[in-house]
């Protein structure tokens, strides 16, 4: 073959280089590859899963000649599915042809997720690890070398797996060592999460927690929640109890969370290790912790209470310029809530300038986040502007991906303010986006609600209401009642404008029993402004005008001035309606006052259009606010007005229906052909929870249901909150798939040949197999099959529970009666494996702990039979404080008795 000046030819792009990807074969080109040189006949799916695993290593067992490629292809192929003949080959073919420093080479560093040559060495304490590397990689043997400059190299993920196995061989003691002396190198280095890791995998508790302590806050403060949660779960519940600050840690993700009970649990255990160390600062520090919990479960004046008790009584704290600030922070937001907005403001001003001194530009960022929308909602949006820009300037230079997605929320909401409404929107869907990416519901929640006030606006009733059910869910799942009642006063109006008047009282009613402060206040002013504007519209308007007004009052309490302008328009909106002309220009007047004060030009845009002959007559009136009446005007014309509900387009008839798989043995689920019903569509988890009900109790009296859902409310009530959630529950289901009979009143979900329910299936399963003899293990173990855990084990009501309890003893029984089967079938290791799996589920069954005995005995396993028999005493001692009974115990002795067995 001729010289080549390949790199001229390269630089002139006169020749092309091909890599290990251009060469990479498809699953249909394998396939035929096979069959055609090797004669191997393989399907499409273990062609696609060989190059799948191979990680593109397929090019060079196809296309090379060495027995041990071939081997090793053959191996694969044959494998079907698993990985055990292929590590059988790669020991016999592969590792074991290596010269012995060279196994213990690819033994040590395969501990290592990236290999450096130099990081190699010190580990080892060698040289070589350069040439050793090069050369396998040279070689084929499953090392690739990553793209860079520097010299860095990674095993195939099979053969690293395979050669953990072979490390795990030499003991536990040498991978723990070798994984203690590569944490010393990364800590030297710097790279101190590398060096947790591997002090975790070498169970080195006292070093784990010294760097985790170190390591914590700022992951915290960067919005890395889950990998946090991950150190400290790996890092071993026991380990954590005894260490405050992973306990406080531990507190704060659970907040996060919403799993308030859970979180107070670990500051109890937290203020515990405080008080027993005399350590008065952290006692005071978990205090304040436990205060945010109950701000964010709505037990305001225990938030407030504790706070002013920290900062009045714990001296400890004059230095500690966070847990201050903190205090102040939480007692700004109760304020806030109470709609106390200028004691807010002042609270918050005072935690700012704290955490400025203490060098905490997270919390800083926070509190002016704050000060931005107390700024907002007391109607400076340029002071709230200004807050947010600085706000979202540090979160993105702290990396924190949620947070700056709460921000982006805040400024979005600016421009849906002023009428910016693409630029609202195209803002808000990156905030959602970044909530999302990042797994962070909370903030995901608080978006979707800004995204359903912009749709109302634009009149797009249909997906605002989408976007609010999802963001309610969200919000209930956060335990953030703020938000909740926002929400529901949210819909409650979209229903109102559908004239759903039960629907909207039924939400109002909700958020009214939501955990709102006593007394004038923002919370208190929204619900009564929602609750006065459904009545208007339902045409009850002295009951209307007292809601208004009792809104007026708490709105003005609060410094709500953007609640309280659209207050005034529908007051002026009632009495303009009963004829009052006069009064209802005054009060408009008002409300466009405060509205250029907050410089808020569309806030009258949703509302406006349907007051348009107020509006209208307003502007031939009123001569101060003509201009601004025809503005207004002018605005409203320029939105399409659609209304919640359409009247759908006739469907033609499907020949075949939907197939409807409902499972509840586990967590519940719906799928429609083959696609899960996502959680959010359902509306609330309410609107599931009564489906699952009625595919299990057949056809159900409404009656009933309502005794059973809402037994605390009147009928009426109940009626309204069973329509639309059964309202909700068709829309999200099959045509059909519920059924009504007008006459007896009752409600039933049409369980055809299409539908296909898994306790159903379970049941019929079990009730054959009890008939039958020839096909009685076949059905017991396809209704095993069928059982995935507990019923419906994310739902908690009271015929749940019942049920679950009913159908994990059939789940036991079945079992047990299969296992009988297998013991007497001369097959007692299947047999003795069910009954261990019974008695995972029921443990403290005695007469379970004697059939496995039994089956043991049988199997001539009689020292794991006394084994048995020594695990339920100390069971039976440990958990009840007694002893077995005395059937069991002759048992015992019996088996004791055998002829070998040991005494």
């Amino acid at each position: 073959m001729p010289e080549l000046p390949y790199l001229k030819l390269a630089a002139k792009q006169e020749i092309a280089g091909l890599g290990g990807q251009d060469l990479a074969f498809t699953p249909d080109e394998i396939q035929a590859y096979l069959a055609g040189n090797h004669q191997l006949t393989v399907t499409l799916e273990e062609a696609q899963r060989l190059a799948a695993e191979s990680e593109g290593w397929i090019t060079g067992i196809l296309l090379g000649t060495h027995t041990l490629w071939k081997g090793l292809l053959r191996s694969i192929s044959e494998a079907k599915g698993t990985e055990a003949q292929v590590f059988a080959y790669l020991a016999q073919e592969v590792f074991a042809q290596q010269p012995e420093a060279t196994r213990r080479f690819l033994k040590a560093t395969s501990i290592l997720d990236v290999m450096r040559p130099a990081f190699c060495d010190a580990l080892l304490e060698i040289a070589s690890s350069a040439e050793l590397l090069e050369s396998l990689e040279q070689a084929n043997l499953f090392v690739s070398r990553l793209s860079g400059e520097e010299k860095v190299y990674r095993y195939h993920a099979l053969f690293q797996e395979f050669l953990l196995q072979q490390l795990e061989a030499d003991g536990a003691q040498a991978k723990r060592d070798l994984h203690t002396r590569a944490a010393r190198l990364e800590e030297q280095s710097e790279n101190a999460e590398q060096a947790l890791e591997h002090y975790l995998l070498a169970g080195s508790e006292a070093d784990s927690v010294r760097l985790l302590e170190w390591l914590m806050e700022a992951a915290y403060q960067a919005g890395r929640l889950v990998t946090l949660g991950q150190w400290l779960e790996r890092l071993g519940a026991e380990a954590v109890c005894r260490h405050a600050l992973l306990l406080v840690m531990s507190g704060r993700l659970c907040r996060q969370k919403g799993a308030f009970d859970e979180a107070l649990a670990f500051y109890a255990q937290a203020r515990q290790l405080c008080l027993d160390a005399g350590d008065r600062g952290g006692e005071a520090t978990v205090s304040i912790r436990e205060a945010l919990v109950h701000r964010y479960r709505g037990a305001l004046d225990q938030a407030r209470q504790i706070c002013e008790d920290v900062l009045a009584h714990y001296p400890e704290i004059g230095g500690d310029l966070k847990t201050q600030a903190q205090a102040h922070r939480i007692l700004g937001e109760v304020h806030h809530i109470a709609g106390q907005l200028p004691e807010a403001k002042r609270a918050f001003r005072r935690s700012l300038r704290l955490f400025e001194q203490a060098g905490n530009l997270y919390e800083a960022a926070a509190l002016l986040q704050a000060l931005g929308t107390t700024a907002r909602r007391m109607g400076n949006p340029l002071e709230a502007e200004g807050h947010y820009t600085r706000a979202l300037k540090i979160l993105q230079q702290l990396g924190n991906r949620w947070r700056v997605a709460e921000i982006q929320n805040n400024i979005g909401v600016g421009h849906y303010y002023q009428g910016e409404y693409e630029l609202a929107l195209q803002i808000l869907e990156r905030a959602l986006a970044g909530a999302r990416e990042v797994g962070h519901h909370h903030t995901e929640t608080a978006v979707l609600a800004s995204l359903g006030d912009v749709h109302v606006d634009l009149a797009n009733d249909r997906q605002a209401q989408q976007l609010y059910q999802e963001s309610l869910e969200g919000a209930r799942a956060a335990r953030d009642f703020v938000l909740e009642v926002y929400v529901l006063c949210a819909l409650a109006s979209l229903y109102r404008v559908d004239q759903a008047w039960d629907q909207a009282h039924a939400l109002l009613d909700e958020a009214a029993a939501l955990p709102i402060p006593d007394g004038p206040g923002y919370l208190r002013g929204l619900l009564a402004f929602h609750r006065g504007i459904v009545l208007l519209d339902q045409g009850e308007a002295t009951r209307a005008r007292a809601e208004l007004e009792s809104a007026e009052r708490s709105l003005q309490a609060a410094g709500a001035k953007r609640e309280l302008a659209r207050t005034y328009l529908w007051q002026a909106n009632a009495r303009y309606r009963s004829g009052d002309s006069p009064a209802a220009f005054d009060l408009l007047g008002r409300a466009i006052d405060l509205c250029l004060e907050i410089v808020h030009p569309y806030l009258f845009v949703a509302d406006g259009k349907r007051m348009l002959p107020l509006l209208d007559e307003a502007r031939q009136y009123d001569q101060r606010h003509r201009e601004w009446l025809g503005q207004l005007l002018t605005r409203i014309h320029q939105v399409n007005v659609t209304p919640l509900h359409q009247p759908e387009a006739e469907v033609a008839r499907q020949v075949r229906p939907p197939r409807v798989e409902v499972r509840t043995l586990g967590a519940g689920s719906v799928s429609v052909n083959g696609s899960p019903i996502a959680h959010t569509a359902w509306g609330g988890p309410l609107v599931k929870e009564l489906f699952f009900y009625l595919v299990d109790h057949g056809s159900v009296r409404r009656e009933s249901i309502l005794g059973t859902f809402w037994p605390e409310y009147s009928t009426a009530k109940a009626k309204s909150v069973f329509h639309a959630t059964v309202y909700r529950m068709r829309r999200v289901l099959p045509e059909g798939l519920i059924g009504y009979n007008g006459p007896e009143e009752t409600y039933v979900v049409e369980r055809a040949a299409d539908t296909w329910y898994d306790v159903a299936a379970f049941d019929d399963l079990v009730k054959r197999a009890r008939k039958q003899d020839a096909r009685r293990a076949e059905l017991l173990e396809e209704a095993i099959a069928i059982y995935r855990g507990p019923y419906l084990s994310d739902v908690y009501s009271d015929w749940a529970a019942g049920r679950r309890e009913q159908l994990h003893q059939a789940y036991v029984e079945t079992l047990v009666m299969l296992a009988r089967i297998r013991v007497d079938s001369g097959d007692p290791g299947a047999g003795i494996g069910l009954y261990r799996k019974a008695l995972v589920e029921e443990p403290y069954r005695e007469d379970l702990h004697r059939e496995l005995m039994k089956a043991l005995a049988g199997a001539g396993r009689l020292a794991e039979a006394i084994q048995q028999h020594q695990a339920l005493v100390d069971l039976l001692r440990r958990e009840l404080n007694t002893g077995p009974t005395e059937e069991t115990e002759q048992l015992f002795r019996s088996i004791q008795s055998r002829p070998g067995t040991s005494s």
